[in-house]
């Protein structure tokens, strides 16, 4: 997850100076090209060699490949295995208004794969219930939080608060969030939202496919199903809710 951070900064470099006339640039990025798809795991469609598919694994493998995706994103090249991402992706959607990180990371991801996969009802509804929970989720003052209770303040990436309040980065991704959504699911123009033009999280705005959706409205059949998938994880976060009311 952390190495992907690394791949596409360098990318990002790379991609300048190919923008700015140096080829060498376009040329390493064809070879990162070839390691990836040399190394990607069909099972996750990321690229670590996780051999199980646990929960915790495909978070790691999927907030992490989409990362690594930039490159492709950039040369215009397929990212390969839409239909297992998509499956991997779409409960965690439907839990809510997720980190900050995650939610960015896997609008992404669901966004980029509508266009390549056969049967997206489920991925277009997973993201309408996302979309809505992050509309629901925005606080008084414009922001968000980063993380997804205001029982859970800000512990790191240079952040130490008591209570938990909106902040700068997690408000721009979240924002990102609602922008591909709104692009991909309901005809936004793209120059709305024009958030970033190097690789990283938001560059992709300027590729997204549109698509017509088969229903704008929620499908409390589909939410219903999820909800049930999603249990043992949601009875996991709400014990460590009430844990952090009682150590307040």
């Amino acid at each position: 997850w952390e190495e992907s951070n690394n791949i596409v900064n360098v990318a990002s470099y790379l991609a300048l100076c190919n923008d700015n006339g140096n080829s060498k640039g376009a040329e390493r990025l064809y070879q990162m090209l070839d390691w990836h798809n040399k190394n990607q795991n069909p099972l996750t469609g990321g690229f670590e060699n996780f051999n199980s598919l646990s929960k915790k694994n495909i978070l790691e493998s999927m907030a992490g490949a989409v990362h690594n995706f930039h490159i492709h994103h950039y040369l215009k090249e397929p990212t390969n295995f839409d239909k297992q991402i998509a499956k991997n992706i779409i409960p965690f959607l439907f839990e809510g208004p997720l980190t900050a990180c995650l939610s960015i990371d896997f609008v992404e991801l669901a966004c980029n794969c509508l266009r390549n996969i056969d049967d997206t009802y489920e991925l277009e509804q997973a993201l309408l219930f996302h979309l809505n929970c992050l509309l629901e989720y925005q606080n008084e003052d414009g922001g968000w939080y980063e993380n997804e209770t205001k029982f859970i303040p800000t512990k790191a990436n240079g952040m130490s608060e008591n209570q938990a309040s909106s902040n700068s980065y997690a408000t721009w991704f979240r924002l990102t969030s609602i922008a591909m959504i709104m692009i991909t699911l309901f005809d936004d123009s793209k120059s709305n939202w024009s958030f970033r033009k190097t690789l990283g999280m938001g560059y992709v705005n300027d590729n997204l496919t549109q698509i017509k959706p088969k229903k704008t409205l929620i499908d409390k059949n589909i939410v219903l199903k999820y909800k049930i998938k999603n249990i043992p994880n949601q009875l996991k976060k709400n014990a460590i809710k009430i844990a952090l009311r009682f150590m307040r």
